[in-house]
Parts: structure tokens; C-alpha cells; sequence
């Protein structure tokens, strides 16, 4: 980040690095632990610090555990009460409970009375194992802290977890033990004195060495409902020596839903009242220091950054800090969540760089890291967030605003009200054209291209970029563009081509091409005239496949380009001049052609948008014309040029002399009768006769009158007849399908043209 984040800090924390303001201390708080020194700031301010690694060292206390674990710490170890004590330790995932229970077990252990236990139930996956190791567990603890009643203790302890076992477990495993163990089990279990003399052994044996067991217990509320059921039974049953504690740390929440299951009513409700006949002390874990925590945030969004190169400027900075204090900030509950979006941006950023807006990549990750079911609704349903059919107030209907809001409603279900309010904030800035259905703001089409230009989310064109992190091969990326424009500066024509022709070689043309659109007014001026003229000079670079939207192409695309950069040039004179090379070099002729096309201002255009005057329109029409006559007299212009003819010829009729025209295709019919069926061909080109592609309209009354404009239908006719003599006039080879192409299109013409004839002879002449 340019700016390391330090100016994102400043916002939010003048004070120097390392002075704890003395108006947030609690003055009447238990002391705060070891004083950090302040020759290691960077201890507190560092990305090194993981919320999902906890912590051990109170150094490395960000969030203001410490005070609160040393608490517990100390209240256990002056207890002087005997009995047994349960506290819970509340808190929802992510919020540092692991990290306290390390606090707390740290501050125990410098007690020489206190022996803790650190006992994890995520280990084990059935009731059985998870009594029998609890046991043993306790058992390994107190041998190894008594050394003279080692093997006693442990003895004592395991022949408790046996007798108790059965007693634990469920009825369908206690049928399954065999006759014998069942009825000594159960004989051990209906002997209270036998197991009331082992509990009393363990007990006087704590009292007799002035020993107090803690056992810590995480991760509770990682386990499934079964487990957690077995835990607390096991709390409640078979743990409630003297001497001994227990701190459970888990998210109150879901522990109380799975005990309300099996114990009351069944509700959670039920749930909690079972924990509070088991959980002496209840215990809510603080809240994360609200200011530490937005550091901390911004200290792991720097670090990401940072890993993955990008800068951002001042603005980039000032706007992502904006969007987050009021879209993102009021689901920021956890150090966790935190990392989590962290870890994310470390992922996304490095693949995308280059290819998407930076500050919008944030933002969406945000949402999907914070708002995810809002995050799926925008994955799933892009037509409602791009919002095409809300473009003006006149366009917008009830029907599609109510769909929208219902999807966007579904993804806000679950938060709380201030949350929602943050979430179509977010919403709403990357996504401008949504404030048409929250506010009755509209955004019209001419912001398409810049959001394009800027490679906003809001895009269509970059939309998917940010859901799919998939970058294809033949795509271009911004940084490439930018590099290759720097090379095309003060370079010849020449060299200018072969720069283009290596990019494309490698690289989508539909895709480089659009780049340049998209970029063409950063384009310098000498730059843009070079380059509209060497674009001109290898349009058979652009493909152009058969489609009902010819201008989509890469080849019409391309066209478009040359007349955008032709446009550039302000000064008139250079202008025509520029738009004379290109026709003049453009290659293939048809690519000239095309090139003119987006010169030309027709009527839709209007005067206002007109390129050229209108002299130098018809000059360099003429120009267009003479090209196309000087490649008809070299070859056969529909027999050499299949695709582009049809297209060549009407701009011949249209710009230049219909008799030139006529003239010329009887000339070429009487030079050659079979070139009748390639003029005819032409006239069908992307119905796919190239193909072999046979269908009933194949040559249609639509093609006929087409090339009526170009040629005398008799002289046609005369041409097939000198062709196929007396057979032209039987058509049953073409119903039966049979023959080859050009004697099925030979024969479909002649059942067209006498179909006219006899209209014509059937039509009264008026006099």
C-alpha cells in the first residue's frame, strides 16, 4: 500500500506508538501483568500476531486478555473454599477463549499448589473414549505431581472411571457388554460405598499435599450435539471432587441448543437452565477493545497488500477506509473474522492485480467474508445487482424492483438492523445503478464505459472477474496494455505491426481489442495515428465468424477502433489525411471497407456527430471505390472474395455508377458462364452453403432481389442455361436432394426466377 496504512491509523489513533492513553485505564482493575516494553512496539502493532494461532505470551496481547485471564487466575488460587467449582468462560468463536484458557493456565502453573489439567474433548469422538481418557488424563496429572503416590493415584483414579463408565454410557452399549462385565459393572455402580471410599481416597489425598486440580476445557462448542451432551455429564456426574475446578470455555449459544435437546423442554431456553445448575461462576468474555481491534484490522489489510505488491493511492486509501467504517466496521466482532478477511485478500489480490478495481476487490471480499449470504445473492443473481433494467426512471418496473428487493432482502435476513443499514451501503457503492431501488437515483448508460475503464464490479464486463478468480490465458491484462502502449510511442508503422501481431498471436484479439477501446483516450496522439493505420494494415488478424451480430466481432470491433482513433485526431486536414491511409492500406479490401463504415455518418448519426465534411466523405468514398475496381480487374471479385463481394459490390452501387457494376458482372458471366453460380454463392454466404448445409430457403425470392441490384436475373439464367442445356429444366434432382451445391443452387434460382416471370406475365400492365 503506498501508504503502509499509517495514514489509515492516523485517522483513528493520534497518540504516538506504544503510550497507553491513561483515560481509558481502568483505574480500579486488578493489576494488568507484565508491562510491555516499550523498546518493542512493533509486538503490538505487527501483522505477526495470528487470531486463529492463540497466544501464550501476554506481550503479545492485543485485545486486553491478560487482565481478565490473571483475574480467574487469581481467584482460583486464593480460593480457600474446598469444594468443587465450575466457571464458563463465554464467548463466541473467534472471540479469544483459547488464548485466555492459555493466560489462565500460564498464570496457574507459577502456583505450586495448583496442578492444571488441559483437557480437549475434540479428540475423542465417542461417550467411552471421552470418559476413559478424561480419567486417565486426570490420573497422568496426579502421579506426576505426587512422585511418592504415583502408582496409588493413578490406580485409585482409573478404577473411579471404570466403575462410573457404565454408569455414563447409553443403554443400547451397556446390553452390548457381556453377561458377566455387565452385572460386575452394574454391581460397582449400585455400590455408592465402594465408590464414595475411591472419591474420598482422591479427596484426602488433595487435602493431605494441599493440592488444588483445574481443569481447562476447550473447544466445546467445536463438538457435535451428542458430544457436547456427553461433556456435561460428565461435568456433572462424575468431576465433582474437592479440591478441584473446572474452567469450560465455549460460545453459551450453542451449547445451551444442544443441552436443551436432551435435558427440559428442549428448547434453549431449557438449555441454560441446565448450565446453571452445573456452572457456578458464568463468566462473559469482554468485548475486544473496539479500537484495538480496527488496528488490528488495518494492520492485516496492510500486510496483504503489501505481500501482494499493489499500491494504492491516497484517494484508493481514503475511499476503502470510508466504505469500510460504514458498510464493513459494525460486523467487525472478532480478531478472527479479522484474519479470516486477511487471509482472503492474501489470496485474491495477488491473482487479480492488475485486472480489477483494488478498492472494489476489497470491498467485495468484505462481503463475502462478512455479509456472505449477501455475497451469494450477488454471485448467483448478477442481472439484479447490474441492474440493467433500472438504467433510467422511465425504463424501471414494479415487477423487476420487487424480484431485486426480494433477492436482496433474502441476503440480509439474519442482521441486525444498524447491520442492514451498513450492508446496502455497501451495496450501493458497488453497485451505483441499486440506489434505483433504495433511493430513486439513477444511473444512465453512459456510465457503463467508465465503470469499465475503471474495472469496476459494477461492470459487465468485469463482473465475473471478481467471483471466478480465473484469469484465462489469452486475456490481456491491464499492466501488459500499458506496457505495450509504451512501446508503440515514436515507432514506426512497421514496427507497430509487428508489436500488435505478436501480442495477438498470443493473446485473445477480441479481447486486445477491446482493451483499446477501453483505453483508447489515454492513447497518445502520434501513438493513436500510427496505430489506427498499422491496425488497418492486418485486419485479417481479427476474426469475423458467422453471427447475426456482425459489429460484435473482433473484426468489426477493430473497425470501430480505427474510427475512434481516426476521431482523436482534432486538427481536420490531419484527420483526412489519416482516414485516406487507412482506406488506402487497410487489408483485407473488406477491412477498408469496414474501417469506412465507422467514418461514414449516416442519418441516425446526425450532423452534430459528423466525422468528415461531406466533400471529403465523397472523396474518400471514391478512393474506397477505385480500390475496389482496381482488385475486380485483378481477379474475379466474387469467385476470389466469397464473403466480402456481396458487400463490395452494393458499396460500388451505392457510391459509385450502377452501370460500372452491371457492366462489369455480364462481362465476367460472358467470360466464364459458371461464374453465374459463384455470384450466386455470394449472395448466400452465412446460410451455410459453404457448409454443405442444405435447407429449403437456401436460395430465397429475399436472395433473388438482392441480386437483381447487381445483375439482369435473364443474364443469370442465360449463363445456367449454356451450363446445364435441356436439363435446367427439370428440378426433381433438387427435390429429391441429390446433385451437388452449386446444381442444387442452380436449379432453386431457376424455380425462383420462373416463379417471377409467371407473376409478371399474370400482372396487368396499367396504361
Amino acid at each position: 500500500m503506498k501508504q503502509d496504512v499509517k495514514w489509515f491509523k492516523s485517522l483513528f489513533d493520534p497518540k504516538p506508538a506504544g503510550k497507553p492513553d491513561e483515560n481509558e485505564a481502568d483505574k480500579n482493575a486488578a493489576p494488568a501483568g507484565p508491562e510491555i516494553p516499550a523498546q518493542e512496539p512493533e509486538l503490538q502493532d505487527s501483522g505477526v500476531y495470528s487470531a486463529d494461532s492463540p497466544i501464550t505470551d501476554p506481550l503479545l496481547d492485543r485485545f486486553k486478555r491478560w487482565p481478565f485471564a490473571q483475574r480467574v487466575s487469581d481467584t482460583i488460587i486464593s480460593r480457600s473454599d474446598p469444594s468443587s467449582i465450575v466457571i464458563a468462560i463465554y464467548g463466541a468463536w473467534g472471540e479469544g477463549k483459547t488464548t485466555v484458557l492459555n493466560f489462565i493456565d500460564r498464570e496457574l502453573k507459577k502456583s505450586p499448589d495448583i496442578i492444571t489439567v488441559r483437557f480437549n474433548p475434540w479428540r475423542f469422538g465417542d461417550e467411552v473414549h471421552l470418559l476413559q481418557n478424561f480419567f486417565y488424563t486426570l490420573s497422568y496429572a496426579l502421579g506426576k505431581s505426587a512422585v511418592t503416590y504415583k502408582e496409588k493415584i493413578g490406580k485409585w483414579i482409573k478404577d473411579y472411571a471404570s466403575i462410573l463408565m457404565p454408569f455414563s454410557i447409553s443403554m443400547p452399549f451397556f446390553l452390548e457388554l457381556t453377561p458377566g462385565e455387565s452385572v460386575k459393572n452394574l454391581g460397582k455402580v449400585m455400590s455408592s460405598v465402594e465408590v464414595d471410599e475411591l472419591r474420598r481416597r482422591i479427596e484426602n489425598f488433595l487435602n493431605d499435599e494441599g493440592k488444588r486440580i483445574v481443569v481447562l476445557m476447550d473447544d466445546i462448542d467445536r463438538l457435535d450435539r451428542s458430544e457436547i451432551q456427553s461433556i456435561f455429564k460428565l461435568v456433572k456426574l462424575s468431576a465433582d471432587f474437592a479440591h478441584t475446578a473446572y474452567v469450560l470455555a465455549f460460545d453459551e449459544e450453542m451449547v445451551s441448543s444442544a443441552l436443551g435437546e436432551k435435558y427440559g423442554t428442549g428448547n434453549k431456553e431449557a438449555g441454560r437452565n441446565f448450565l446453571e445448575k452445573i456452572v457456578q461462576v458464568p463468566l462473559r468474555l469482554p468485548a475486544a477493545d473496539r479500537l484495538a481491534l480496527r488496528k488490528f484490522f488495518f494492520d492485516s489489510v496492510d500486510e496483504a497488500i503489501r505481500e501482494s505488491g499493489i499500491q494504492l493511492t491516497e484517494e484508493q486509501s481514503q475511499a476503502f477506509v470510508i466504505h469500510f467504517v460504514y458498510g464493513i466496521e459494525p460486523r467487525l466482532q472478532t480478531p478472527r473474522i479479522a484474519k479470516c478477511y486477511r487471509n482472503v485478500l492474501g489470496f485474491s489480490l495477488p491473482i487479480l492485480k492488475g485486472r480489477v478495481n483494488p478498492v472494489d476487490l476489497m470491498l467485495v471480499e468484505g462481503v463475502r467474508v462478512f455479509y456472505p449470504k449477501i455475497y451469494d445473492a450477488i454471485r448467483n443473481n448478477p442481472d439484479v445487482f447490474l441492474a440493467h433494467k433500472l438504467v433510467s426512471a422511465s425504463g424501471t418496473e414494479q415487477k423487476v424492483k420487487k424480484r431485486s428487493l426480494e433477492i436482496i432482502n433474502r441476503g440480509l435476513e439474519g442482521l441486525t438492523s444498524d447491520e442492514a443499514e451498513a450492508a446496502r451501503y455497501t451495496l450501493k457503492i458497488l453497485f451505483p445503478r441499486l440506489c434505483a431501488i433504495f433511493d430513486d437515483t439513477y444511473y444512465g448508460p453512459e456510465w457503463d464505459e467508465r465503470w469499465a475503464r475503471e474495472k469496476r464490479v459494477a461492470s459487465e464486463e468485469f463482473f465475473r472477474r471478481y467471483f471466478s478468480y480465473i484469469i484465462y490465458d489469452d486475456d490481456i491484462s491491464d499492466p501488459e496494455l500499458e506496457s505495450m502502449l509504451i512501446k508503440l510511442e515514436n515507432q514506426s508503422v512497421s514496427k507497430v505491426c509487428a508489436i500488435i501481431n505478436h501480442v495477438v498471436e498470443n493473446k485473445s484479439p477480441e479481447k486486445f481489442i477491446l482493451k483499446l477501446m477501453r483505453n483508447e483516450k489515454k492513447i497518445p496522439l502520434a501513438t493513436a495515428r500510427n496505430l489506427a493505420v498499422a491496425i488497418a494494415r492486418i485486419g485479417d488478424n481479427f476474426p469475423r465468424p458467422e453471427t447475426s451480430f456482425s459489429f460484435t466481432t473482433a473484426f468489426s470491433q477493430a473497425g470501430i477502433l480505427v474510427g475512434q482513433l481516426i476521431r482523436s485526431v482534432t486538427e481536420p486536414t490531419m484527420r483526412f489525411e489519416l482516414a485516406r491511409t487507412v482506406i488506402r492500406e487497410g487489408s483485407p479490401i473488406s477491412f477498408a471497407l469496414e474501417c469506412f463504415k465507422w467514418m461514414h455518418t449516416t442519418d441516425e448519426k446526425g450532423e452534430q456527430n459528423r466525422l468528415f465534411s461531406y466533400e471529403h466523405e465523397m472523396d474518400l468514398a471514391k478512393l474506397m471505390i477505385d480500390r475496389i475496381k482496381w482488385f475486380a480487374s485483378e481477379c474475379n471479385l466474387y469467385a476470389s472474395a466469397p464473403k466480402d463481394a456481396r458487400g463490395l459490390l452494393f458499396f460500388w452501387l451505392k457510391w459509385g455508377f450502377r452501370n460500372e457494376v452491371t457492366d462489369y458482372v455480364e462481362a465476367t458471366l460472358a467470360e466464364n458462364p459458371r461464374n453465374a453460380v459463384a455470384l450466386m454463392k455470394c449472395f448466400l454466404f452465412g446460410a451455410g452453403y459453404e457448409l454443405g448445409i442444405t435447407r429449403k430457403d437456401e436460395f430465397c425470392a429475399e436472395h433473388y432481389e438482392m441480386l437483381e441490384r447487381v445483375a439482369s436475373p435473364d443474364l443469370i439464367f442465360a449463363a445456367l442455361e449454356k451450363i446445364y442445356g435441356q436439363e435446367l429444366g427439370s428440378l426433381h434432382q433438387f427435390e429429391k436432394n441429390e446433385g451437388s451445391p452449386d446444381d442444387r443452387i442452380a436449379y432453386q434460382f431457376v424455380s425462383v426466377h420462373r416463379s417471377r416471370k409467371q407473376t409478371d406475365k399474370s400482372t396487368p400492365v396499367l396504361e
